[in-house]
């Protein structure tokens, strides 16, 4: 980690910068991790998922609005990715679902509301899912604003002479 931590963003227990690059503690299993604008979330190798710095708005996640200055567990998820925004975050879960915290006055979480949010809730999306499988892969947020890639596909089911029928027909 490295520049301005005036709100603990860089995870170090402390709000000091660092002008040069510093390991957060000693562990090698950091898979991924997402830079807000004064906020971080991070993914392990195992999928948990850690958030630091400004949470004003709630978007650590943590289902509170106090800064962290360390990372600090996002309990109850096991992360495939991670995104954040000026002050929101984003995560598709190993279900292949998506979820999103923070700043809302913008619709940039997606809930269909412009209200804020402290705690991760999942996104209940509009696509129809009649006979189609659906798998969230991307996900990526701006300042004000969230995108991600979703993968749809017909689901081929056998019928009653074992033949291949593509739902819907």
């Amino acid at each position: 980690m490295t520049g301005r931590n005036a709100q603990g963003q860089l995870g170090l227990n402390d709000k000091v910068a660092r002008l040069i690059w510093t390991q957060v503690g000693s562990g090698t299993d950091w898979a991924e991790v997402a830079c807000g604008w004064q906020s971080t979330i991070a993914r392990k190798s195992d999928g948990s998922i850690y958030g630091t710095g400004d949470n004003l708005y709630g978007q650590l996640g943590l289902g509170d609005n106090t800064d962290r200055d360390e990372f600090t567990l996002i309990s109850g998820m096991t992360c495939k990715q991670v995104a954040c925004g000026r002050a929101h975050a984003a995560v598709i879960l190993s279900d292949d679902t998506l979820w999103t915290c923070g700043r809302n006055n913008r619709g940039q979480l997606g809930e269909g509301n412009t209200t804020s949010t402290n705690a991760f809730s999942q996104i209940n999306d509009s696509i129809p899912k009649d006979g189609i499988e659906d798998t969230w892969t991307k996900i990526r947020c701006g300042e004000y604003h969230s995108m991600a890639i979703k993968i749809v596909e017909p689901v081929t089911l056998l019928d009653s002479f074992d033949e291949p029928q593509v739902w819907p027909m």
